[in-house]
């Protein structure tokens, strides 16, 4: 439960929204369940697919980060200022 200061993190534009869930598909897929297919994997070639499937969410992951980085420390800066008032 949030507290009534607690900032509204979910977007309200829908082109924001579909980015949020097309994101959250892919970190789940890649890598939150990646590490799970690859360390389960039963065959070596099932390993490989989900071991390249893995690394590269991961990829994907930083370069979404580092793209990122300089809007996410203006928003939360923002934010900040606001509940200093």
């Amino acid at each position: 439960m949030q507290g009534p200061s607690a900032p509204d993190l979910i977007p309200q534009e829908a082109q924001q929204v579909q980015q949020l869930e097309d994101m959250n598909r892919w970190v789940y897929d890649d890598i939150a369940n990646g590490a799970y297919k690859a360390g389960f994997a039963s065959t070596q070639l099932a390993y490989e697919a989900a071991y390249k499937r893995f690394f590269q969410g991961l990829d994907r992951a930083e370069l979404l980060l580092n793209q990122l980085r300089l809007v996410l420390a203006c928003v939360i800066s923002h934010w900040l200022q606001q509940c200093d008032k």
